[in-house]
């Protein structure tokens, strides 16, 4: 699926990817295919995260799981840009029907990262969007992401990017200024087209894959 990057700062700001292209960027789901990339992949994520927050291993599972296709329970959504040296890595994010920490029907993403000079460009909410599909396409009626309010400028950041731009609502409420939080949200899930009524009654045959994982 490819996807144009925003070009003014208006389109920027509305973190959607329908903008005059500035850069193709190509949005998979990772496989073992992609191993050759997994390299490129744990230095952009602890980049992003400022520390050892993915290994080589975990990412060779992340894109194995990816293989079993829609029968698979965790994969790893990848951003691939066009650049000058070839095809890279420029985001990853994971989507999981069944988290084991969220309740039945209630999927999730996370590891959400995109590349330095790549951030503002809405990669992430393509990622976001991409992850959501996938969960309402095999019938979750909601997702849930999880993120750490520690009360400085980075953190106002991400709260209102996942509690207003991308739409999920934290039942603790509005954060209060300088305080540290474990913040826990959810949104709904608009069914997929023409999968309405269907597509929740294959979640089952998917969830005791959560076992496993």
């Amino acid at each position: 699926r490819k996807w144009q990057m925003a070009e003014t700062l208006e389109d920027r700001l509305s973190a959607r990817l329908t903008a005059p292209a500035a850069a193709q960027v190509d949005l998979v789901v990772g496989t073992s295919a992609d191993s050759d990339r997994a390299a490129a992949i744990v230095s952009l994520i602890n980049e992003v995260y400022g520390y050892g927050r993915e290994s080589k291993g975990g990412v060779l599972r992340r894109l194995a799981a990816g293989d079993a296709g829609s029968g698979a329970n965790r994969v790893l959504h990848l951003a691939l840009a066009q650049c000058d040296g070839g095809t890279e890595v420029v985001g990853c994010c994971s989507s999981t029907l069944c988290a084991g920490w969220t309740p039945w029907g209630c999927g999730h993403w996370g590891l959400m990262a995109v590349r330095p000079d790549m951030q503002g460009r809405g990669i992430a909410s393509a990622l976001a969007a991409a992850a959501e599909a996938r969960l309402a396409a095999a019938g979750c009626h909601s997702v849930q992401i999880e993120y750490e309010y520690l009360g400085d400028a980075y953190s106002d950041r991400l709260f209102l990017w996942y509690e207003s731009s991308a739409g999920f609502h934290c039942s603790q409420g509005k954060p209060r200024a300088g305080c540290h939080q474990f913040r826990r949200c959810r949104k709904r899930l608009e069914p997929a087209p023409g999968e309405k009524g269907s597509a929740a009654a294959s979640l089952p045959r998917v969830l005791p894959l959560c076992q496993l994982m």
